[in-house]
């Protein structure tokens, strides 16, 4: 990776015109909708990093570059750069006072860091992700916020970290707040006809999703009884929103799987 970007160093230097004069916009556009391309369409991470390096050289206060190139190495497995780059999207963003994007920023830092097995980092970026969200005040970002860190609270593999009981309130807050969202959601699809059925489901799916968490919570504590009922439902929504088609793996798997887990008395690890 190293010598490639020298290359690219060295080359423009050779270019009388470019020597010692400010890169163009379009040269960091042309590199970033490349870099966006890969990641997004054609998932050749290898690529995207170098485009998205280029752009961070010739931009280096691009948060969105940032925040994508730490996509290409986390989809790469290179767990190490992608927090470097998260960071530095996250400080970007911060210094702008874009507290939606510092969130992003922490929120996917924590992801990376449990990716590691560096479950007390995660914790704690989580638990950054979470006040930014309660400062911002957005029922869907608190929601969401709460739901990931109740995940690592109830299901990392170190002991020290994982806290059943404050998963089972961060989870149990979060649904809370799904109703919420629910009832406003109604309201504003009484207004907009055509797009109720996507957003139904759209919002159905992602309450399933929050109480497989307190599921996994609940089965964290030792409540077993109420960890299976609550992935029953879990089980039986997923399998109506998401019908397995001939050929193809089931998309409920993973979530049936933890349900045997908890009739037989085990909790879920990560």
């Amino acid at each position: 990776m190293r010598s490639i970007k020298l290359i690219v160093v060295v080359g423009l230097c050779l270019m009388p015109a470019a020597c010692g004069s400010k890169p163009s916009v379009s040269e960091a556009q042309k590199a970033f909708a490349h870099g966006y391309h890969c990641l997004m369409v054609s998932r050749d991470w290898a690529t995207a990093q170098l485009e998205f390096e280029k752009v961070v050289q010739l931009e280096p206060d691009n948060a969105s570059a940032w925040r994508y190139l730490g996509l290409a190495y986390l989809r790469s497995g290179k767990y190490d750069d992608a927090v470097r780059c998260f960071q530095k999207y996250g400080e970007i963003s911060r210094a702008a006072g874009d507290q939606a994007a510092l969130a992003a920023s922490l929120n996917y830092t924590a992801m990376v860091y449990s990716l590691q097995g560096n479950y007390a980092d995660a914790a704690t970026s989580y638990q950054e992700t979470l006040d930014v969200c309660r400062q911002i005040g957005e029922s869907g970002r608190i929601a969401e916020a709460l739901n990931n860190y109740a995940w690592l609270l109830a299901t990392a593999r170190d002991d020290a970290v994982r806290n059943g009981d404050k998963a089972v309130q961060m989870a149990t807050e979060a649904l809370d707040l799904d109703a919420k969202l629910g009832v406003e959601l109604e309201a504003k699809l009484n207004r907009e006809v055509d797009a109720r059925q996507s957003a139904r489901t759209t919002r159905e799916e992602q309450i399933a999703l929050h109480t497989d968490t307190l599921a996994a919570a609940y089965a964290e504590t030792g409540n077993f009884d109420e960890a299976v009922r609550l992935q029953e439902e879990v089980v039986n929504t997923l399998r109506r929103l998401r019908p397995r088609r001939p050929g193809r793996p089931s998309a409920v798997a993973l979530y049936e799987h933890r349900l045997r887990l908890y009739k037989r008395g085990e909790q879920y690890r990560e």
